[in-house]
């Protein structure tokens, strides 16, 4: 921009020009640059912004071409400066609160939500380690919810690994005890038909060898029971147990007698007791706390007692008893544990009874177990009445 003083009208000057105006206002010249000039000789409008620093102040000024003159339109605009200040600085003030928010947020963030899921991420590689620990976290959130059912599974983990191990124990006591049932026979079995060929047969040696054929094809069977009633499924249906229990009483009333022992039936039961059961396999675990019953008893008699209770039928059979022992007790619902030290399969059988009743009281969700006193035995089960 050139500082020369022309008029408009004058052509001859190239520069620059002196724009004449009568204004109100004290105001600094106003200077219009020859390229204005040309615009407003257009016919076009130029606008330009003047510094009044006198007045702290600008004035906004719209050029007109108009008949050979020229208007100016002005306005003052104060300065901005000052205020264009107040703003940068709240505008500091605020992108400052912003970042210390984040920061805060960022640290909060880290304590709530990263060191959570990162004890989290420990305690799920120590379950996957077998090392069921716990996560204790407490953020009043969902992942402390989360935490708590992560602690919950992990305690449900260790239930099942320890009863996967009492499983693995059973499994591996259960083998063992087969093979053991199965060699005894199997070598008499050897024997006698050894003494067969070598000519020593008096008459006897074919008849050992059918009863030890015939126990071993019994322990078979009982074992193919017990694996079944484990897998299968039942068949449960309203079932009359009072029905059932005077028949099958009916029956070993004969047997007790053979042996020379009472029975000795306390029946409470109404004429009619619905319960939800397999009948078959009710059947079972009647006959085998009867059997059981009637080959430890120790004294001349064997006591059966039925009532009907809160919502449930209760049965309990006692009979004498060496108790001295506790601890053997204790076992008589694992497989093939017998009382009797010798094993004698006369009277002490295949040791699987208990189990099959075990498993079938099991599958049936009854509450079952035995009590040992001073001179006695006692089993019981219960299973919840149907309403009718």
């Amino acid at each position: 921009m050139f500082p020369l003083f022309v008029h408009p009208d004058n052509p001859d000057n190239k520069a620059a020009s002196r724009v004449d105006v009568t204004i109100h206002v004290k105001l600094s010249k106003f200077w219009l640059t020859e390229e204005n000039l040309n615009l407003l000789r257009e016919g076009k409008r130029v606008n330009k912004l003047f510094d009044q620093a006198k007045l702290k102040s600008s004035f906004l000024v719209n050029f007109l071409p108009s008949g050979g003159n020229v208007l100016a339109v002005g306005e003052s605009i104060s300065y901005s400066t000052e205020t264009i200040g107040i703003v940068n600085r709240f505008n500091l003030y605020i992108w400052s609160g912003m970042l210390l928010l984040l920061i805060l947020l960022s640290v909060l963030y880290t304590t709530r939500i990263v060191k959570p899921l990162a004890k989290l991420n420990e305690t799920a590689k120590s379950i996957a380690e077998l090392s069921f620990i716990h996560a204790n976290i407490r953020t009043g959130d969902e992942i402390e919810s989360l935490a708590d059912s992560i602690n919950k599974m992990s305690d449900k983990l260790k239930a099942s690994q320890q009863s996967l191990e009492v499983r693995n124990t059973n499994l591996r006591t259960f083998i063992a005890d087969v093979s053991h049932e199965l060699k005894t026979p199997l070598s008499l079995i050897r024997a006698y038909a050894a003494g067969i060929q070598d000519g020593l047969d008096d008459g006897t040696f074919a008849e050992v060898i059918k009863r030890q054929s015939e126990e071993m094809g019994s322990m078979i069977n009982q074992l193919l029971e017990l694996s079944k009633l484990q897998t299968e499924s039942y068949e449960l249906e309203p079932t009359d147990f009072h029905q059932h229990l005077i028949s099958t009483l009916e029956e070993y009333h004969i047997v007790f007698g053979q042996r020379n022992l009472k029975l000795i039936v306390e029946d409470e039961l109404p004429p009619e007791v619905w319960v939800m059961a397999d009948r078959r396999k009710l059947e079972s675990v009647l006959r085998n706390l009867l059997t059981n019953a009637m080959k430890y008893t120790e004294g001349n008699w064997v006591a059966v007692s039925a009532k009907v209770g809160s919502n449930a039928v209760h049965f309990r059979i006692a009979n004498e008893a060496d108790t001295s022992n506790k601890a053997k007790w204790e076992r008589v619902w694992e497989p093939f544990f017998v009382m009797e030290e010798s094993r004698s399969k006369q009277l002490s059988g295949t040791g699987l009874g208990l189990s099959i009743s075990d498993t079938i009281l099991q599958k049936h969700k009854a509450s079952y177990g035995h009590e040992v006193r001073e001179d006695r035995v006692e089993f019981y089960f219960s299973i919840d009445l149907i309403k009718r």
